[in-house]
């Protein structure tokens, strides 16, 4: 979406706030743009913001545990790939026979109602096994890492995981394991690495001048002034995204104040959300321009069908997103 906001950013700004970071995108390129502002970042998910700190903080001991945890896995064997379109009978009923026993060898190492992953590994150390192994070490087991290591092992489950999906476990209030992250295994065809270590150098390199906080993304107006750049990226309007947080037109609405708020102190503001075609932003611009453009969602495509080979078959999802830019007159 760069490419697509470029003609309404800034070309410079003393100071760049966002108070949804999540992936962070847009404050890279602020960070390139204006490397000598001040830059405060936010997001409620304070698992994701221990990321950050840890790559700020304590860069080498991150890569460290991911450098671990790939040199294990990057060996293993990946599930079978999907079939080609063409495919033969026989190869259609090795690939059904292959999942088949999977699933029943999986089910023969039950833990309660879930796998034994650990188990499952020593018996057969697969990229799947290894995957779902970890990810029940951060659920369970993370009273055993410091916040470096908690942090590594999560950013190594989210690179390997389902499609950047961000979900939680949600069952019982006893679970240890209540609220952390849940997402199941993605294609695991990795080949060289897991990770991108110079974009973590770089990103490390960036934060340096940044304050990160963990909070409502409200309270960061105190640190907006005249001449910021404030780029707010929120859980938008009917999203089917599990961030843990509302996302209902009540939420919505503080958004748009805060926008305004944040553009009546001198700041520019730009607030992407997804397009209803009710009126939702227009009748709360209040001033603000509205811009809109076509978008194809890939992240959290849900399953359609099932191909002539026994492929699953997502759907991406076409949408319209606005970008409601506000600046003081």
């Amino acid at each position: 979406m760069l490419e697509k906001y470029e003609p309404y950013l800034p070309k410079s700004f003393k100071g760049y706030c966002e108070p949804f970071l999540g992936g962070g995108a847009m404050f890279i390129w602020a960070y390139k743009t204006s490397p000598n502002a001040k830059f405060i970042l936010n997001d409620v998910n304070e698992p994701i913001m221990n990321i950050y700190r840890a790559i700020k903080n304590d860069n080498d001991k991150f890569c460290s545990v991911l450098d671990t945890l790939s040199g294990e896995y990057l060996p293993l064997d990946p599930p079978p790939k999907p079939l080609k379109k063409g495919a033969t009978q026989e190869e259609k009923e090795a690939l059904a026979k292959i999942k088949k026993e999977t699933k029943e060898f999986e089910k023969q190492h039950k833990n309660g109602v879930e796998n034994d992953w650990r188990r499952l590994y020593e018996l057969n150390p697969t990229r799947r096994s290894f995957y779902f192994k970890t990810r029940i070490d951060y659920q369970y087991h993370f009273d055993k890492f410091n916040s470096t290591e908690e942090a590594a092992t999560l950013y190594f489950l989210m690179k390997t995981g389902f499609n950047g999906i961000w979900q939680l476990k949600g069952r019982a209030n006893e679970d240890k394991a209540l609220g952390r992250f849940n997402t199941p295994c993605g294609l695991m065809n990795q080949t060289a690495k897991v990770y991108d270590k110079e974009n973590v150098l770089e990103w490390h390199k960036a934060l340096q001048n940044a304050t990160l906080l963990t909070g409502d993304f409200k309270d960061t107006i105190r640190h907006i002034k005249e001449g910021f750049y404030v780029f707010m990226d929120p859980p938008y309007r009917g999203s089917f995204a599990d961030y843990g947080t509302q996302s209902d037109d009540q939420f919505q609405d503080s958004v748009v104040k805060f926008a305004h708020q944040c553009r009546d102190k001198g700041a520019l503001t730009l607030l992407s959300n997804r397009e209803m075609d009710d009126g939702f932003f227009e009748e709360r611009a209040d001033g603000d321009t509205i811009v809109k453009f076509d978008v194809t969602y890939t992240a959290g495509r849900r399953k359609a069908n099932v191909d002539e080979n026994g492929n699953e078959i997502f759907t991406a999802t076409k949408a319209e997103e606005i970008l409601m830019i506000g600046k003081k007159t």
